[in-house]
């Protein structure tokens, strides 16, 4: 907009915008008074609200100073007319695999926490080069919940199951988890695992919030037995009834 001889948007002027200011202004101004009225109507947030406000504390302790001595510039344009011209470095890096929406491990952000850093590059050498790590789904999904499974799949009347289970027999039990299936770009580009997730991973059912036993989202049930998430799953995906609006057909 600046090079073009344009006045700059409110609050986007990277010469004279504070960016702490703005991340308070946006909290206090936006964020905290549209979680107040929706904190009226689901409590079941209340943490989440609980979240927003230690945000908001931990942003007191900084100014832009700091945030840039922590976090480094983000800016990258090379624009005429704007301060600190030249590339900036980002410092952040993405993992996107499959697509999995609510990944924590997604997004790799510059932090203080030495621990989280070291976390984020154990998870990133396994991911590139797990070696003898790696193990074959079957050692995850066995063929016994399979076979439960697709009882639940045929009490559900769903067609394919026939080659959806011979799918599983040829394509997908004896891959490795990591290389043949966590970073297998097909299954990425289809979608195959993101939309799945992106509908069942938090549902709002008439005020009510119901979220898919899995770490991708805020489920906070007890999954430390595998056994007991698997029944967790069963149950939430085949009998749970939730119910929600239609958006095409608000009535």
């Amino acid at each position: 907009e600046r090079a073009n001889g344009m006045d700059v948007t409110p609050m986007c002027d990277r010469s004279t915008q504070s960016r702490v200011a703005l991340q308070k202004g946006f909290i206090d101004h936006v964020i905290g008074p549209y979680y107040a009225v929706v904190g009226k109507f689901m409590p079941e947030l209340a943490k989440s609200f609980e979240q927003i406000q230690s945000n908001r504390q931990s942003w007191d302790e900084y100014n832009d100073e700091r945030l840039t001595q922590e976090v480094g510039n983000t800016y990258t344009a090379e624009l005429p007319g704007i301060i600190n011209e030249g590339p900036m470095s980002l410092r952040v890096v993405t993992w996107n695999i499959a697509a999995v929406n609510n990944n924590p491990f997604e997004y790799w952000i510059t932090h203080k926490e030495q621990e989280y850093a070291r976390l984020m590059h154990d998870v990133q050498v396994f991911i590139d080069n797990p070696g003898d790590r790696d193990f074959r789904v079957s050692e995850i999904i066995s063929d016994e919940m399979i076979a439960e499974l697709k009882q639940e799949l045929q009490a559900a009347n769903l067609p394919g199951l026939d080659e959806w289970e011979h799918r599983w027999q040829t394509e997908y039990k004896d891959r490795m988890s990591v290389c043949g299936f966590l970073k297998d770009k097909v299954i990425g580009s289809k979608r195959l695992i993101s939309m799945p997730d992106r509908i069942t991973n938090t549902i709002n059912s008439e005020g009510r919030i119901f979220m898919r036993p899995s770490v991708v989202s805020m489920f906070d049930g007890d999954m430390t037995d595998f056994g007991d998430w698997w029944r967790m799953w069963i149950d939430f995906m085949f009998h749970t009834e939730v119910h929600i609006l239609d958006r095409l057909c608000p009535g």
